[in-house]
């Protein structure tokens, strides 16, 4: 909902998480008791820090339900992705196609990158993908067998 300055939850609630063994939290809210939540060891992206009880302003229960969160409309089933950078969510039927993808652009990226650093060039010459990056990445490969 966006509702930073208000929590959908702290310490207590976010335990439940870990009962659950879910992966992480991902909340556009705010949350509570964060430098404990952090202690539990799973992943937190939130919309930010609060100490400001989220009742009666968000009532975050209901489950296998879609929700908007940060803009997107997420459903269930759909997948979570996240890093320090921050999250995407790949809608269920995209998941494979989109995964395979980015798997392909960080392997191409990882091409590039040894090569200009091998030869000290800029990586303008790859970029946007073309064809001389289609080669290096086709010999890059080819190496890694």
């Amino acid at each position: 909902m966006g509702l930073s300055g208000v929590s959908t939850g702290g310490d207590v609630v976010f335990s439940r998480i870990l009962t659950q063994k879910a992966a992480g939290l991902v909340t556009d809210g705010g949350v509570r008791d964060g430098h404990k939540v952090i202690e539990y060891g799973y992943p937190v992206f939130a919309g930010g820090s609060t100490p400001t009880v989220g009742e009666p302003f968000i009532m975050p229960y209901e489950v296998n339900e879609p929700v908007a969160c940060g803009g997107v409309l997420v459903w269930p089933g759909d997948i979570i992705m996240g890093d320090d950078d921050g999250i995407v969510v790949l809608p269920s039927q995209l998941a494979a196609e989109i995964i395979e993808e980015a798997e392909h652009h960080d392997e191409v990226e990882e091409a590039v990158i040894e090569h200009t650093q091998r030869e000290g060039i800029s990586p303008k010459a790859f970029y946007p993908f073309n064809e001389a990056t289609d080669r290096l990445h086709a010999e890059w490969k080819k190496r890694q067998s």
